[in-house]
């Protein structure tokens, strides 16, 4: 029962509260820079698979654009290789005959005076 004794106690408890309370705060730290960390290192590594998918599709894509300019440099040479083989000759209607605005006329009074047939012939 002594007062001092008491005095001394109740502080050596206050003093274990306090430690135990900065332990747990440090413990909570500790535990929070952990899940940080963990979370980090997650997005990292989504970032850097991220990356490669890119890099994987930019490669393909490069890829694909060199197969086509090949085959198109091929086709050319192809066309350019068959090109000399042909020989184009004018065909078609004079523009002179084209130009004859009563050409149409004529011929609509041609078929109407030469291509008549009568009735009883059919």
């Amino acid at each position: 029962g002594d007062p001092s004794s008491r005095a001394a106690r109740r502080e050596a408890q206050k003093e274990q509260r306090r430690q135990e309370r900065k332990a747990q705060q440090a413990a909570d730290r500790e535990a929070r820079m952990q899940r940080e960390e963990a979370r980090y290192e997650k997005q990292a590594k989504h970032s850097f698979r991220q990356q490669e998918r890119d890099e994987d599709r930019h490669r393909r894509l490069e890829e694909e654009r060199l197969l086509r300019e090949e085959k198109e440099r091929k086709e050319r040479e192809e066309f350019e290789k068959w090109k000399t083989m042909f020989e184009v000759q004018d065909e078609g209607e004079d523009e002179g005959e084209t130009q004859d605005p009563t050409a149409v006329e004529s011929f609509v009074e041609h078929i109407k005076v030469r291509k008549v047939v009568n009735l009883e012939d059919v």
